[in-house]
């Protein structure tokens, strides 16, 4: 039975749908260091609508070196229009990764979510 069809019959059973999960090398490194540098936040189980918000927030304030690599990197992530927030999140942490920014990102998240 198709994923989709599952999920409207757990919507129709009034049973919670499974939470949406980010995955790929980019996003299991931002968790071990998340792990590392702000243990008791649990950034591993954020929603990828979250995860993404706060992406967008940290891509609007690039170092003025970084943002024509940042540019580059973005564009080579792409995602199918239909695939939603962990295709998104998850390329936009990719391309986080590749430009070397994830230990600014990890730190910047847990600041963010240690309010």
């Amino acid at each position: 039975m198709p994923a989709i069809a599952l999920l409207l019959l757990a919507a129709a059973a009034g049973e919670p749908a499974a939470p949406q999960a980010i995955g790929g090398r980019a996003f299991e490194s931002f968790a071990r260091s998340a792990a590392m540098t702000c243990p008791g936040e649990g950034l591993r189980g954020l929603s990828p609508s979250a995860l993404l918000d706060f992406e967008d927030d940290f891509l609007d304030r690039p170092q003025r070196t970084q943002t024509r690599r940042l540019a580059k990197a973005l564009i080579a992530e792409r995602c199918p229009s239909d695939e939603g927030a962990e295709c998104l999140a998850a390329a936009q942490l990719a391309a986080i990764e590749r430009t070397r920014l994830l230990r600014e990102f990890t730190r910047a998240a847990c600041g963010h979510w240690s309010r």
